[in-house]
């Protein structure tokens, strides 16, 4: 069986090579991605796992959240958090950038909608920005997004969560190496994956009394967004 640091730390040695991302930049409908949901009440979750991937249509498990959105609809369950993915929420060119709010609003509300999930119409949702850009090399990318809530915090909150990976290609490691490495996975995760996944869970789970939107981010919305999406 494998469990979910196991998981982790195979994601972490495959993607650590990999996470320069070359594809254009500012958020794309394609890109934003309903991950799943969470409905206070039953304390349900209603998962959509859809990955992106590039010129893929409707996907099985959009099929799988809308039928499972009709059935928390049509009870008195409501759902409060979701759970999103997208590439780096801003739009304009260099040197004249902003915070894509209410493009990204717009495009959450119509994947919300495609699973068949109400999405609230009489207050925006609180957000809660996990940027997985690199604290360093990155800061000028996320220092929009930053000052965004920062103007505006009754609209949410930011958070950077940095993920850079490890240069070690899983394959060059025999498979006593890779076990070493996972008895202390805890000890050279750099990401924190291990707690955070954690936290990002109690976080989804927590009723707030009004919808929260927790979205999660990297530069393409690819690499480090699939390695996040992938443990939750």
């Amino acid at each position: 069986m494998v469990t979910v640091t196991t998981g982790i730390l195979l994601l972490t040695l495959v993607l650590g090579v990999v996470l320069t991302e070359y594809t254009t930049t500012g958020l794309t409908f394609e890109k934003v991605r309903l991950v799943s949901s969470w409905s206070a009440g039953k304390g349900s979750r209603s998962a959509e796992k859809g990955s992106w991937s590039a010129g893929k249509g409707m996907e099985e498990s959009e099929v799988v959240g809308r039928e499972e959105g009709k059935r928390l609809s049509n009870s008195s369950t409501t759902v409060v958090n979701y759970l999103f993915r997208s590439d780096l929420p801003e739009i304009g060119s260099a040197g004249n950038r902003s915070f894509a709010w209410n493009e990204l609003m717009s495009y959450m509300a119509e994947r919300a909608d495609a699973a068949g999930l109400p999405w609230p119409t009489h207050r925006q949702p609180y957000v809660v920005d996990l940027s997985l850009l690199d604290a360093v090399k990155d800061a000028s990318k996320y220092d929009v997004e930053k000052k965004f809530f920062a103007a505006h915090p009754e609209l949410g909150e930011f958070h950077l969560w940095s993920i850079w990976g490890i240069d070690v290609n899983p394959n060059s490691l025999g498979k006593h190496e890779r076990n070493a490495m996972l008895d202390v996975f805890h000890l050279w995760d750099v990401d924190q994956l291990s707690s955070r996944l954690p936290d990002l869970h109690k976080m989804m789970t927590t009723d707030y009394g009004a919808p929260r939107v927790f979205l999660f981010h990297c530069y393409s919305g690819v690499d480090r967004t699939g390695d996040m999406a992938a443990g939750t």
